[in-house]
C-alpha cells in the first residue's frame, strides 16, 4: 500500500474521531442546557405556589465555581499598621483578646474577629473629594480591598470590602469625619486569605428552594426577590484561623438572606 493511501486513511480516521468527540461533547451540553433549563421552569413554578415573586435572570447567575477561605489573625501585621496608622504607639491586650494601641495621633483597636475600631486624630476634610482621599489612606495602610467607597450621608462613608475579589457581605467600615478627627469601626478582613479545597457550590436553584422552604416553614412567603449575589461571610473562628463562607445574598423587599453555598443551610450574617 502507498504511503500517500495509509497517511489519507489517518487522515480520515482522525476526522472521524474529532467530528465524534465534537457530536459527543455538543449532546452532552445540549443535555446540560435542557436539564438546567427544566430546573429553572421547576424553580419558578415552585416560586410561584409559594408567593414568591422571581425573575428568571437572576436564577442564571455568571459566576458558579466558589471555594471557602481561611484568613488568619497576625499579631505581627497587627503592630506594623498601627505604626503606620499611629507611628510610634503603645500596645495593650484586654482579657477578650482586644489589643488596644495608642498614641498622640489617635488609637486603634483590633478585636480576634476582624471587629476594629479606629479614632485618628485627622484634620477634618474640604470637600468629599478630601475625604475620599483620606478612606483611601486608611485602607491602604489596613491591607483592605474594596468594592466601593460609597457616601451615606454628609460626611459618612461606607466601604464594602473584599476577598479574593469577591465581597464579604460582613465585612463593611464606616468612616465618620467630623472637627475631632476620623472615627472608623466595623470589620476588616484579616491577614492572608488562602482558598480551601473543597466541596464546590452547589447549584443555585436547589439553594433558592431550601431558602423558600425555610420561609413556607415561617409563614412568611409573600415575597419579592430583589437581587441575587455570590460572595463570602466571615463565620467561624478557630484560635488564630477565621473560616470566611461562600454564600448566597437573597435580597428581597425587607431584608437580605444569606445561603451557605455548599450545604444550603440559611445562616445570619452575624
Amino acid at each position: 500500500m502507498a504511503w500517500s493511501r495509509v497517511k489519507s486513511i489517518l487522515i480520515a480516521m482522525l476526522i472521524a474521531v474529532n467530528a465524534f468527540l465534537i457530536l459527543f461533547y455538543g449532546i452532552n451540553a445540549w443535555r446540560e442546557n435542557r436539564y438546567k433549563d427544566q430546573y429553572n421552569r421547576d424553580l419558578l413554578t415552585a416560586a410561584s405556589a409559594l408567593g414568591v415573586t422571581l425573575d428568571e435572570e437572576l436564577t442564571r447567575p455568571e459566576v458558579e465555581k466558589l471555594l471557602p477561605i481561611y484568613v488568619y489573625r497576625n499579631e505581627r501585621k497587627d503592630q506594623e499598621i498601627a505604626k503606620k496608622l499611629l507611628g510610634e504607639c503603645e500596645m495593650s491586650e484586654a482579657e477578650d483578646g482586644t489589643v488596644s494601641y495608642l498614641s498622640d495621633f489617635g488609637r486603634v483597636f483590633f478585636a480576634k474577629d476582624g471587629q476594629t475600631e479606629l479614632v485618628l486624630l485627622n484634620a477634618a476634610p474640604k470637600d468629599e473629594r478630601e475625604a475620599e482621599r483620606q478612606v483611601k489612606t486608611v485602607l491602604r495602610k489596613l491591607g483592605q480591598k474594596y468594592e466601593s467607597i460609597e457616601f451615606v450621608e454628609a460626611g459618612v462613608a461606607r466601604v464594602n470590602l473584599t476577598a479574593v475579589g469577591m465581597p464579604v457581605f460582613n465585612s463593611v467600615l464606616t468612616f465618620s469625619f467630623s472637627d475631632d478627627g476620623l472615627h472608623v469601626t466595623g470589620r476588616r478582613v484579616l491577614h492572608d486569605p488562602q482558598q480551601v479545597r473543597s466541596a464546590e457550590i452547589r447549584e443555585l436553584p436547589g439553594l433558592l428552594l431550601s431558602l423558600f422552604g425555610h420561609w413556607d416553614e415561617m409563614g412568611s412567603t409573600d415575597k419579592t426577590v430583589t437581587g441575587i449575589d455570590l460572595g463570602y461571610l466571615v463565620k467561624n473562628m478557630n484560635g488564630k484561623r477565621v473560616t470566611v463562607l461562600p454564600v448566597w445574598r437573597v435580597s428581597e423587599e425587607t431584608c437580605d438572606w444569606y445561603i451557605n453555598a455548599m450545604d444550603g443551610s440559611v445562616i445570619s450574617a452575624e
